[in-house]
């Protein structure tokens, strides 16, 4: 015998929301049964939910009752749809007249539209109407109408019995990412650092005093083949962080230490961090352009890159994640924003660029744009080629030119691209080996000082 048809609605919500457009959601609820088979209904679902990850059982993790369907219905009822289970069928249709005043009119519903573009045909005192003539009024909800995306049940029962049971389930249309904004004094390295988590919820639901916790890292998705569906932490001073952080597993996770309502299509921020002496050194770098990559034959043309060059200068920011320097907390990826204080204490944007997840103890390293008082040249100062000797050499000259009011820290990086197999056989600058095709020439440059480095380098093939 099937039971009555039941409802049920949460009565606690909990939350882990991944940085990949997930998140598992958790709802607590009291389940009463009877003996026996009987259906019950899940409302106010989210339209992305992943039916397959549901997951229905008693809190204290037995197994005291057995599901023998689960249905899934992502096809709330609208105007449309509540016409087609009227067709043959006569309708009141309201009319407001331009003064306001309504009037009622009947119609028998021909037809009720479909989704290939054909509208509805409505009969009036035998003849055929193509569109609607009002509003129509609907006596009833249809009984295979929904109202909101609803998971349904048919359950089967041992005995009469109400216990508290959880449901979970992964849906997609909820996401988080980290923002943070680093606030410079007019003068000097020191920054004040805030992190923000920013929460989005897109999955088409409300979540009402939920519980919240935030997962960085990248977990392994197997992504699903195309198919149609039916629808589609510091604190400041003594007060208690309102993020905590703890390792989990392979990543971190977040906890939000107060429940918070996510209403649909709803972005909330919530700070996690905030440091008030972070030092932050500025230090610049020029980067020369190679001339493509190597193709299996040497670049033995004298005229490659002969000419004097203007480049740019990046600037760039580079802090320890430590203790020391006071952060020493995992950090998860997001946007970075740099602001400094102008002479009148107003703050100026001066750049931004993402931070990836980061361990804490960890350097982090930022590009926020091009120096403007910074000027870069490339100059080819002379060139040999002993094709007998399979062997040419080349001298670089590089000079850069400071002409702001600070002192500064330039790193040139060169890429030696002609061939393969080089050795440096003289700088005025000892260089560093940064990988296989570049070195790093590290300058100090004084307040409107100039500097320049000259090397030779041999190639042999």
């Amino acid at each position: 015998m099937l039971l009555p048809l039941s409802f049920v609605s949460a009565e606690n919500i909990s939350m882990t929301i991944y940085n990949q457009n997930f998140g598992v959601v958790r709802e607590q609820f009291e389940l009463s049964l009877e003996q026996g088979i009987q259906s019950v209904d899940f409302t106010g679902m989210t339209r992305t939910l992943e039916p397959s990850s549901v997951v229905l059982r008693a809190r204290n993790g037995a197994s005291p009752f057995r599901i023998i369907e689960q249905s899934y219905r992502a096809d709330p009822i609208n105007e449309s749809s509540a016409l087609t289970f009227f067709e043959g069928e006569v309708l009141d249709f309201e009319r407001i007249t331009s003064e306001g005043e309504r009037t009622i009119v009947q119609g028998r519903v021909i037809r009720a539209g479909h989704a290939g573009g054909e509208g509805p045909i409505i009969e009036q005192n035998g003849l055929l109407r193509f569109g609607l003539p009002g509003k129509p009024l609907f006596p009833r909800l249809d009984d295979d109408g929904i109202l909101t995306p609803t998971l349904s049940w048919r359950i089967q029962s041992p005995g009469q019995q109400s216990l508290p049971v959880e449901l979970s389930y992964l849906t997609q249309g909820l996401n988080w990412e980290a923002d943070y904004n680093f606030v410079a004094p007019a003068k000097g390295d020191t920054m004040q650092m805030m992190g923000w988590v920013t929460i989005t919820n897109r999955s088409g639901r409300v979540y009402p005093d939920a519980q919240l916790k935030l997962l960085a890292g990248t977990v392994n998705r197997i992504q699903p083949e195309r198919v149609m569906m039916r629808a589609q932490a510091m604190a400041m001073d003594s007060a208690a962080p309102a993020v905590s952080a703890e390792a989990f597993d392979d990543f971190h996770l977040y906890t939000i230490a107060e429940p918070t309502t996510l209403r649909d299509q709803e972005q909330k921020q919530i700070e996690f961090l905030r440091a008030e002496a972070v030092n932050a050194p500025r230090y610049y770098v020029v980067a020369g352009t190679g001339h493509g990559s190597l193709r299996g034959e040497p670049l033995i043309q004298s005229g490659l890159r002969a000419a004097t060059q203007r480049m740019p200068v990046q600037s760039f920011v580079r802090f320890e994640n430590s203790e020391a320097n006071g952060l020493g907390v995992p950090l998860p990826a997001g946007r970075a924003r740099f602001y400094r204080a102008a002479s009148d204490g107003s703050l100026q944007f001066i750049g931004e660029n993402r931070i990836g997840h980061t361990p804490r103890d960890e350097t982090i390293e930022m590009r926020l744009g091009e120096a403007f008082d910074w000027v870069a040249e490339r100059t080819q100062v002379a060139f040999e080629r002993n094709d007998g000797r399979r062997r040419m050499t080349e001298t670089i000259r590089i000079n850069v030119r400071n002409r702001s009011d600070n002192d500064g820290r330039v790193d040139i990086m060169e890429t030696l691209f002609r061939w393969s197999s080089w050795q440096i056989r003289s700088s005025t600058i000892e260089p560093e080996h940064v990988d296989a095709q570049t070195v790093r020439f590290p300058v100090d440059v004084p307040a409107s000082g100039e500097t320049s480095v000259t090397y030779t380098v041999e190639y042999n093939w």
